[in-house]
């Protein structure tokens, strides 16, 4: 759901500075139709055997889009970006402006108003004043292939006025049942058409206080999936954070990349990892295990695939983009702190999984049953570089962590900025086409990348259908069924609409979770219980049992949610998995001890750090959080 232009940086504030409503933005200039060029283009993509590309929409129907999300009937929603070089601003001297003026400011800012400060501060220095800050609007379009030609034949701005001096670029878009989530700094947005004109009239800002820091353009607010427990999760790059939540608390980060998680009305704000540099955009693999592509700076590192875990700190600060040679980004190269696993490594962070791209941007998982064999349960990832285009892998245990592995191209050439799996089974590609640092689009299109033969498939068509007809309306015994469907996407559909009759699915869920023969069933179940437990905790008492279950993934699994519902009561049975065979158990199981702050393990998780000696990361890092 969105890209990187290249490097960093951070922080945030309060409501005040955001009271007086923007200058009206310039309307955008059409672009030349692209279709012939966007055809031509076609010819030379190299795909996976089997498989085709098709254009589905072209300027002037869209530009410039980061981040794109298709919804249950099939319509693209994409956050459009206009501000680049028009708008936002960096600390960094780019082919087109020089904005190093702002760095000393900036590696003191610490809200909102300190960098709104600052703008009013160098205001003479930047093109064309302070009202450079307001001129341009992002905005979120929404396409629509009304006919079913397989081409987008409607194209509408669903929102816009996105341009607030403080507002970065948008790079965050989620459309589902109706909502549609939009990140874009400082704030985080729910937007909703109830008049059904195509057009959003409800725009609710759920929390603010994102991207305190002017920092690198593309470090922004992205990354929106919806997780296994029912929450949306999303990142920020090192332009940092400080947001107050709705319940009142603090959450201060200056500087620090993080991904974070809420429930759908921004209530139960948290941070769940820090230390990143620019995590473009977020993925659940089918075990719930969370993944980031995070960027490198472009100084001799990596890119990186990260596994996120809660309490996890990767070690990165945006200061340490600006330390020149001969302390090279100081500790980031110093201490190796961005290099895999190794002796004498920092122990204070979560080491990466391994290195990705040089740019990467829209990332996903796929179940893959719409495309061939070897991409069942697997990672794409859009590698925004050049023409990097897109590239897959999958990852594979590796003690408590994972290790990558058959990582090769899916799609060259193309600019990719994010990928999206429609209902019909298509990847739809969004493609920036270039890049103007001077502000203005080159253009936008969007492909769709097939296997003929597999959209013909049962569970193909399947698919398409649970998503047209929708999920609230169904039997629970029929829902429970889908659980164990080969879609990833169908069985957490399925879970959520179990999970929302609340306490009248504890029964099915429960049935599930204990004897269903599919294994993916089974977790999808467990996760259902966690979230009808937010509120009736009555839902959790099934999982105690599940504990000793033959299944590791299961034991895991309850464990998780039992920590993640701080269910004191399951203490003792937690105990004995710290000694569990499989690291996987024994890492749920001391983040779950944490997390319910039972004092009674502290001996047991001594024992747990000293067995495993500092062979394990993972397993160093769940003991000692």
């Amino acid at each position: 759901m969105r890209f990187r232009f290249l490097p960093l940086l951070i922080p945030f504030c309060a409501l005040g500075v955001l009271a007086a409503a923007p200058p009206k933005a310039e309307p955008q200039k059409e672009l030349p139709d692209g279709t012939a060029a966007a055809t031509k283009q076609i010819a030379q993509f190299k795909l996976p055997a089997g498989m085709k590309a098709e254009l589905w929409a072209a300027e002037p129907k869209l530009s410039s889009p980061v981040a794109i999300s298709v919804d249950e009937k099939g319509r693209v929603y994409a956050a459009e970006e206009y501000r680049l070089g028009k708008g936002a601003a960096e600390n960094r001297g780019n082919p087109a402006f020089n904005f190093t003026f702002f760095l000393e400011d900036d590696l003191q800012i610490r809200t909102l108003d300190d960098r709104l400060k600052a703008y009013r501060k160098w205001q003479d220095k930047v093109p064309g004043g302070y009202g450079y800050f307001t001129a341009n609007s992002d905005q979120v379009r929404r396409l629509e292939d009304t006919t079913g030609s397989g081409r987008a034949d409607k194209s509408t701005i669903f929102a816009g006025g996105f341009n607030s001096p403080l507002d970065g670029l948008m790079a965050g878009v989620l459309a589902r049942d109706g909502d549609v989530y939009v990140t874009n700094i400082p704030s985080f947005y729910k937007l909703k058409d109830t008049k059904g004109t195509g057009i959003a009239d409800v725009k609710e800002e759920l929390l603010t206080g994102f991207g305190v820091n002017i920092a690198f353009y593309g470090h922004d607010l992205h990354g929106l999936i919806f997780g296994p427990d029912g929450k949306l999760y999303f990142s920020v790059g090192d332009r940092g954070f400080n947001v107050t939540s709705k319940e009142g608390k603090a959450f201060v980060g200056p500087r620090h990349g993080a991904v974070f998680r809420c429930n759908t009305d921004g209530t139960e704000f948290e941070v769940v990892h820090r230390g990143l540099r620019n995590p473009q955009e977020l993925a659940f693999d089918e075990h719930g295990n969370l993944f980031a592509d995070d960027n490198n700076c472009d100084k001799g590192d990596h890119a990186r695939l990260v596994y996120i875990v809660d309490g996890g700190e990767s070690g990165w600060n945006m200061a340490y983009q600006t330390i020149p040679e001969p302390y090279l980004t100081g500790p980031w190269h110093a201490e190796r702190l961005w290099h895999l696993p190794h002796a004498g490594q920092a122990a204070y962070i979560v080491p990466p999984v391994g290195s990705i791209g040089t740019g990467p941007s829209g990332f996903l998982f796929t179940s893959g049953t719409s495309l061939p064999k070897r991409y069942e349960n697997a990672f794409i990832m859009c590698n925004y570089t050049g023409i990097g285009g897109l590239e897959a892998f999958k990852v594979k245990e590796k003690g408590a962590g994972f290790e990558i592995v058959d990582y090769h191209d899916f799609l060259k050439p193309i600019r990719a900025t994010d990928a999206e799996f429609g209902p019909d089974g298509k990847l739809y590609v969004a493609d920036f086409v270039d890049l103007k640092w001077d502000g203005g689009s080159a253009g936008g299109r969007i492909y769709t990348v097939f296997d003929p033969k597999k959209l013909d498939e049962a569970v193909v068509v399947e698919t398409k259908a649970l998503f047209a007809e929708g999920f609230d309306r169904r039997k629970p015994e029929e829902l429970a069924k889908l659980l164990a469907h080969a879609d990833q996407r169908i069985r957490q559909k399925a879970q959520f609409a179990l999970a929302k009759t609340g306490a009248k699915a504890i029964p099915t869920l429960t049935a599930a979770a204990k004897k269903n023969a599919d294994k993916y069933a089974r977790l999808h179940a467990i996760w259902g219980l966690g979230q009808v437990a937010a509120k009736d905790r009555t839902a959790l008492a099934p999982l105690l049992g599940l504990l000793t279950d033959p299944e590791a993934e299961v034991r895991a699994q309850a464990a998780k949610v039992l920590g993640d519902r701080a269910e004191a009561k399951a203490g003792d049975s937690l105990l004995p998995l710290l000694r569990d065979p499989q690291p996987r158990v024994q890492f749920f199981a001391a983040q779950a001890l944490g997390q319910m702050k039972y004092k009674a393990a502290t001996k047991h998780l001594f024992a747990l750090l000293r067995a495993n000696g500092d062979a394990d990361p993972f397993l160093r890092e769940a003991g000692a959080i």
